[in-house]
């Protein structure tokens, strides 16, 4: 049971970090590098599935996500989550 007080709180965040990094990344792609991604089969020859306003929503809500998930790594500075010693 220790080892999940430990573990959770430095791991969970950062597995949700990395996530929404990859979609921040897959959605920056598909911006940018489209005829690329359809050469190789990654996109089908469609238009667009969500416009420019909701990409950017979406962008703003997952910023917001990885700040709040920052918050007990802020606050809690000198908070001994066991590690080695």
């Amino acid at each position: 049971m220790k080892f999940l007080g430990v573990f959770a709180p430095t791991q969970l965040p950062l597995a949700v970090m990395e996530g929404l990094l990859t979609v921040v990344i897959v959605i920056a792609l598909e911006s940018y590098a489209k005829p690329e991604l359809k050469a190789v089969g990654f996109l089908k020859r469609r238009k667009s599935r969500m416009s420019k306003k909701k990409k950017t929503l979406v962008l703003v809500l997952l910023l917001a996500v990885v700040l709040l998930a920052a918050v007990p790594f802020l606050t809690l500075k000198d908070a001994d989550f066991g590690g080695s010693r």
